[in-house]
């Protein structure tokens, strides 16, 4: 069974906060990558919400199970699909990513946890 793509464009910040509340799964593919960093996935990380992602160097850092990854390139679209049925029909799955997801913020990045490591930084240069 396919479910259309409903793409909505940029929303202003509070109806943002609301769909990232609804979301059950966030996915967040980005490719080609230049190597930065996604707010989006940050927030829904904050927020308990597991993650598909494109694997990447990027993200190779996170423990596994906190995100989905999947392979760019041909085999996108299967993986994407076969992750996306995973996580639909199994709710334990989904809850223990997003929990291990939320754990991972709350401990790697927190506003005080980055300011932090940038004084850190900065003091050894």
């Amino acid at each position: 069974m396919q479910v259309p793509a409903i793409r909505i464009g940029a929303v202003p910040e509070p109806e943002f906060q609301l769909l990232l509340a609804a979301t059950d799964v966030g996915v967040n593919l980005r490719y080609p990558s230049a190597g930065e960093s996604s707010g989006v996935l940050a927030r829904l990380m904050a927020l308990g919400k597991p993650a598909m992602v494109t694997r990447g160097e990027e993200l190779s850092h996170l423990p596994p199970g906190i995100v989905w990854p999947v392979s760019p390139g041909p085999q996108e679209a299967e993986e994407l699909a076969l992750g996306m049925a995973y996580l639909a029909q199994h709710r334990l799955a989904r809850q223990a990513m997003g929990l291990a997801a939320k754990e991972y913020a709350i401990a790697e990045c927190a506003v005080e946890v980055l300011a932090q490591r940038l004084a850190g930084l900065l003091a050894s240069v």
